[in-house]
């Protein structure tokens, strides 16, 4: 049954318009994250290798399953303060494929508020390089 429920996740993945319609940047920043409907309020810690208006890539020794709901804190540097939002784990790296990502997730932003979204915007276009095309 958990194998349906993932294939059924990816179909619905693969299905979405305009996966891509956001800049993506390579980059190496700490993100905390959690289950959003945990009894805990621990967080744990990762790196976001890569960050867009709409998701980003966690490297980190905890990952979650497909189609598990997450809360984030994402750090944007030098301004301060921390922007907390929620994700939908849409992918997990595969060892043999993806050695140096791995292990990792691949998260959408989800309900994320207009403000937030502006804000990552605004950090991935003043950080790519300026040949990069989105």
């Amino acid at each position: 049954i958990a194998s349906f429920k993932e294939d059924k996740k990816i179909s619905e993945i693969k299905n979405k318009p305009l996966r891509r319609r956001f800049c993506r940047l390579d980059i190496d920043i700490l993100v905390e994250f959690k289950l959003k409907f945990s009894r805990s309020d621990e967080f744990h810690e990762g790196k976001a290798f890569n960050l867009s208006g709409v998701g980003a890539f966690i490297f980190s020794s905890k990952t979650y399953a497909i189609g598990d709901a997450l809360t984030l804190r994402i750090s944007l540097l030098p301004k301060p303060g921390v922007i907390e939002l929620d994700g939908t784990v849409l992918w997990l790296s595969d060892k043999g494929s993806q050695p140096q990502m791995y292990p990792g997730m691949g998260v959408e932003f989800t309900s994320i508020k207009a403000d937030a979204q502006s804000k990552i915007i605004e950090f991935v276009e003043r950080n790519a390089p300026s040949s990069r095309t989105a």
